[in-house]
């Protein structure tokens, strides 16, 4: 087989399972989003902004793993060397075009999750808005620096398009967003505990609340995380 840099004997493919884990996990939080959807609309008889803000969130999750399977259609998976050579500039985009979602799709369960809180716990609100607001912004400028990471842009995918093209050093950029992304996670858990503390419930109770509202969020937002690996 021709590969990008040299043939090899033996050739180190994550990318069936990449899709496996992404696809179960995408399929658990479609039925939980779909479970939340059917409350709402049937039982509750109320969809708010919130609601169809995690619906949003979802179907671009659903769109990202289509988009993951096609990019281990050609070679996500494997070592950069171990690719066909026609197969790179594919791959390259599909890893592209992840990123800018997996963003989006963070940046939207976060307002939702916040929009959430506005409605059950009104005492956080100021809190709550300044924080969609501050996610708001960091999601937009994430998303605007990863297009515009190259110039010419193209080249963060083709850069054997260009004699001369010039990008900022992603590596320390996704680890500086990382862990950005990590702490406004732990914040967005921490806002309403001390509210769902002072509940009139008894402390077994409280902490199973404020259990699931912590895990659950934790939950969501780590899955999506998946797509960045």
């Amino acid at each position: 087989m021709e590969t990008y840099f040299q043939p090899r004997s033996e050739v180190e493919n994550r990318g069936p399972l990449i899709l496996i884990i992404n696809g179960t996990i995408t399929g658990v939080a479609a039925i939980i989003v779909g479970l939340r959807v059917i409350s709402r609309v049937f039982i509750v008889k109320r969809f708010g902004v919130d609601d169809w803000i995690m619906v949003a969130a979802m179907i671009f999750a659903i769109s990202n793993v289509v988009i993951a399977g096609l990019g281990v259609k050609y070679g996500t998976g494997k070592h950069k060397w171990d690719l066909n050579k026609a197969d790179v500039l594919p791959t390259a985009k599909v890893r592209y075009a992840t990123h800018i979602i997996y963003t989006l799709i963070s940046g939207l369960i976060k307002v939702s999750i916040c929009l959430l809180y506005l409605r059950v716990f009104p005492n956080i609100r100021k809190v709550c808005l300044a924080t969609i607001a501050f996610v708001t912004a960091m999601s937009v400028a994430i998303i605007l620096a990863t297009i515009f990471q190259c110039s010419p842009v193209d080249a963060v995918y083709d850069e054997e398009k260009y004699e001369h093209y010039t990008c900022f050093a992603s590596i320390p950029f996704w680890y500086a967003t990382a862990a950005l992304s990590l702490v406004t996670d732990i914040w967005i858990l921490l806002l309403p505990l001390k509210t769902v503390l002072g509940l009139h419930l008894s402390t077994r109770k409280k902490f199973i609340i404020a259990g699931l509202l912590s895990l659950g969020s934790l939950y969501v937002q780590r899955v999506l995380f998946v797509y960045m690996h």
